[in-house]
């Protein structure tokens, strides 16, 4: 079970995150090995998060995971629930 919780992982869990409130496997590098993309869209107050755990040969790892939210992106927006809904890869 992936969590916010290792200190692998960036962020700390609070209250509210919705952590793994939206989740999906990609296989984005093209590796045959799917990572697990999960949305926080609580995180910080209701901004949102996205957290990808790399695909390792026993399935996603916290080991290297990191984030994006919008800020990130230089776009961001209070109470964006960024992360709330994850599309399907290439589509």
């Amino acid at each position: 079970m992936l969590s916010q919780s290792p200190r692998a992982v960036p962020s700390v869990p609070e209250s509210g995150d919705q952590f793994g409130g939206a989740v999906r496997l990609i296989d984005a590098d093209r590796d045959n090995r799917a990572s697990l993309i999960a949305g926080a869209p609580g995180e910080d107050g209701g901004n949102g998060g996205v957290w990808v755990f790399p695909a390792t040969g026993n399935g996603p790892s916290p080991n290297r995971s990191w984030s994006f939210n919008g800020s990130t992106l230089h776009a961001p927006h209070p109470d964006a629930r960024f992360g709330q809904t994850l599309a399907p890869h290439g589509r």
